[in-house]
């Protein structure tokens, strides 16, 4: 049977492909995916392996790497196997270190290199490095609701908060945005802006009639709200900001509309987005032109931008089930999204109002809601009106929620979570860890880098610098030995030209006395006189 092993390193965006101990080449099929996160190419994977081995269906795949990417690898495998009748075999899971773990060895390594002079300044002062760092180690994790009129959006995030908070009305609501950070408090802390982003006003104890008056405020830009979201999973390194954004055709700001739209389209940051649809009104609001929005940024984004819409399909509670069954209802909302161009969508039906008399302290319900609770508890054991069992959950998250327990009484535990909403935050959970965690290590690991091969340049430089200060030192010293030489060659060429100026001339003494010489040579010449007088033979000359 042939076999491959997967490594996917989230981190780097990295996945390395090895077939009998070696990683395959540059020329190979499956080398597109290397540097490439695991989301973008998984669903192509088991057509790739199937090419990869001359079309032979027998394929064991082994996986290093993150949970949530191999239960993404094991769901795509699966569907292959289903689908197109290959034999994949999942054989072996490698788990690697926890996100969390990692991302708290990386802060405690950024925080000793601050503490060296050389990487100090380039962490904090270099923008661009110390913006990476920031987006790095910002804990804030944005979730947009985002709906048209009337499809219970407010209800939604009320029950998401387990407390009557945010004004829930027939009417359009949503005048403002309002952004709720979650924290442990106890209370709900309130701060409400201007559209200069001006403190207005301030509340530590907000409740929802000073916030409807709040939202009713024609000043009103921005309301800001510290306090717990009932069913998210609190993280040291992650803050969940819950953002309730005006509908596009709801707003009496144009710029709240286009802020809508910017969210929509944020493919930096990922933000996850909660569309929010009445599955009784379908095509009953303007819809169109925020979901072909929607439909462009999934098409340009791969699976990620698939994973990161979820739409949530309000007042499921409200079709009788023995008369339709909810996947035809379901399959209604799907035809829906479909036409509008987002195909595959992936939906989740719920009941915001259920789930929000389900979780709100009952002391704080009126008789007639707490007759619905009751109400709803006995609806929610009925086998029909399980809303998890037609959700597109992951293995993981379907455990999580089957695990789930809010109270003592087993009934309205297995209640609540039928309703939905318990397993929709898992799933916002499940994005948090597989894209958001990566991501921000990811820009945190960049931004080291970076900072580290900046200071390695700059200490390169130096020392080629103080390298080339000791040959300039040499080559000055040399070029001063030729100057003193030239000079030295000047002065003994002047001193030729002197000597061939006097040349034939000699000092006046010398003269003198070779002139007396001469002298005194030609009178004994004389004296000497023929020398034929002296029968031939020569006087010898003396010169004494």
């Amino acid at each position: 049977m042939n076999s491959i092993m997967i490594a996917h390193n989230p981190f780097t965006v990295e996945t390395i492909f090895t077939v009998d101990g070696k990683e395959v080449s540059s020329e190979n099929i499956l080398y597109e995916f290397k540097n490439r996160r695991l989301q973008l190419w998984i669903s192509s994977l088991p057509q790739k392996l199937y090419e990869f081995f001359n079309y032979d269906n027998d394929i064991t795949v082994s996986f290093n790497g993150l949970e949530s990417d191999y239960i993404d690898l094991k769901e795509e495998i699966e569907r292959a196997n289903t689908e197109h009748g290959t034999n994949i075999f999942l054989e072996e899971y490698q788990p690697v270190e926890a996100i969390d773990v990692r991302l708290e060895k990386v802060e405690k390594l950024i925080a000793k290199a601050k503490k060296h002079p050389k990487f100090a300044c380039y962490l904090e002062n270099n923008s661009k490095i110390k913006a990476g760092l920031d987006e790095a180690f910002n804990n804030d994790f944005d979730v947009y609701v985002v709906a048209t009129m009337s499809s219970g959006k407010s209800t939604f995030i009320n029950a998401m908060l387990g407390k009557d908070l945010l004004p829930a009305r027939n009417e359009a609501t949503t005048a403002t945005i309002a952004k709720i950070f979650d924290t442990k408090s106890e209370c709900y802390h309130g701060f409400r802006y201007n559209k200069d982003g001006m403190l207005w006003e301030e509340n530590k104890n907000l409740n929802s009639e000073i916030l409807n008056n709040w939202n009713d405020a024609k000043d009103t830009h921005t309301i800001n709200i510290e306090g717990p979201i009932y069913g998210m999973q609190k993280r040291e390194n992650v803050r969940l900001v819950l953002t309730d954004t005006p509908g596009p055709n709801n707003s009496r700001d144009e710029s709240h509309a286009r802020l809508t739209m910017s969210y929509i389209q944020d493919s930096i940051r990922n933000p996850l987005i909660l569309y929010i649809l009445n599955a009784t009104q379908l095509g009953i609001n303007d819809d169109k032109n925020l979901l072909g929005l929607v439909a462009r940024e999934i098409k340009k984004g791969g699976k990620q931008a698939k994973d990161r819409f979820i739409f949530v399909v309000n007042k499921c509670d409200e079709f009788d089930l023995e008369k339709e069954s909810l996947e035809k209802a379901l399959g209604n909302v799907k035809d829906y999204l479909e036409e509008n161009g987002i195909i595959d969508p992936l939906v989740y039906p719920i009941s915001a109002f259920a789930t929000r008399l389900m979780r709100n302290n009952e002391q704080e319900l009126t008789s007639q809601e707490r007759r619905k609770k009751n109400g709803f508890i006995d609806q929610f054991l009925e086998a029909e009106y399980n809303f998890i069992k037609h959700m597109p959950l992951t293995t993981k998250v379907a455990r999580k929620v089957e695990s789930l327990s809010f109270f003592d009484n087993d009934e309205l535990n297995t209640a609540l979570k039928n309703s939905g909403i318990p397993a929709v935050e898992m799933m916002i959970d499940e994005y948090i860890e597989k894209y958001n965690l990566p991501h921000r290590l990811n820009r945190a690991y960049s931004a080291l880098d970076e900072a580290i091969r900046n200071a390695l340049n700059e200490e390169s430089i130096v020392l080629s610098l103080e390298q080339d200060e000791s040959e300039l030192k040499v080559i000055l010293d040399t070029i001063h030995t030729l100057e003193e030489k030239r000079d030295q060659g000047f002065q003994t060429e002047s001193y030729k030209k002197k000597l061939k100026e006097k040349k034939g001339q000699l000092p006046t003494d010398t003269m003198k006395a070779i002139k007396d010489l001469r002298l005194d040579a030609s009178k004994i010449l004389l004296d000497a006189g023929d020398p034929s007088q002296n029968n031939g033979q020569c006087i010898p000359l003396k010169l004494t």
